[in-house]
């Protein structure tokens, strides 16, 4: 027995494939323990990683203090629920800078980053590839 917890966060510009890394990551360790993600924004075809709601929830959840963290995004709100974790298991995320900021703070030592890196050429490619010009008209 280990006693003690371990996060994998994972940041990375939209298009770096944080999402294709992490569903890896799931499929080679069956013991890894995805954290649940909340956001307002609509769903999408691919979403396994996000859970929905309404921004009126949101506003209820951040007032009642129920939050680990949170951010902005286009409009949406994107964060993680205050969880009770078990120091025996390995979980994984896929957050901002201001997210992984917070993990460390909470969690300190055990918050594994696993960064991205993708030239903006690159990046800009695999987003016109798969069509996702929202993405693209965002972070422009």
């Amino acid at each position: 027995m280990k006693n003690t917890i371990m996060i994998e966060v994972i940041i990375g510009k939209t298009g770096s494939w944080k999402t294709t890394y992490l569903k890896e990551k799931l499929k080679n360790n069956k013991n890894l323990i995805l954290l649940n993600k909340w956001t307002t924004r609509k769903p999408r075809e691919d979403d396994f990683e996000y859970n929905f709601c309404t921004k009126n929830q949101f506003k209820s959840l951040l007032a009642n203090e129920k939050l680990l963290e949170w951010t902005n995004f286009s409009w949406n709100y994107y964060w993680v629920e205050q969880f009770d974790y078990d120091k025996n298991e390995d979980y994984i995320v896929i957050l901002e800078e201001k997210g992984l900021e917070i993990f460390n703070k909470v969690f300190k030592w055990n918050v594994i980053t696993t960064r991205m890196e993708i030239s903006e050429e690159e990046r800009l490619s695999r987003l016109k590839a798969t069509n996702d010009l929202e993405r693209i008209k965002r972070k422009k």
